[in-house]
């Protein structure tokens, strides 16, 4: 264990943002919730190559997934959203250098 080894949600939260289109799909829940399809047609992407996507952000606490039944599958930013990453990031880099000798 490396003292000086950034927290690992930041380093899932950096990984997550670190794509154009996982970028673009949070911006295209800005205004609401989405099904994978409505968010495929909004971006113009194939399916197969959002779901990877979508389950990174997810992994990353970036998304948020529920089934409301009539329209299945919604997938949402989480109230907060991305509000933290910023941070979280200041707190590691501004953080005393630990570990140094």
């Amino acid at each position: 264990d490396d003292p000086a080894a950034p927290p690992r949600r930041l380093v899932k939260l950096a990984a997550a943002l670190g794509d154009e289109l996982r970028l673009r799909i949070l911006y295209a829940l800005a205004d609401g919730e989405l099904s994978a399809s409505e968010i495929a047609d909004r971006l113009g992407v194939d399916r197969t190559s959002l779901h990877h996507h979508l389950g990174i952000l997810r992994s990353a606490g970036l998304l948020t997934i529920h089934d409301d039944g009539i329209r299945g599958w919604r997938f949402a930013r989480p109230p907060g959203g991305v509000a933290d990453v910023g941070a979280a990031l200041k707190d590691y880099l501004d953080a005393p250098p630990r570990g140094r000798a």
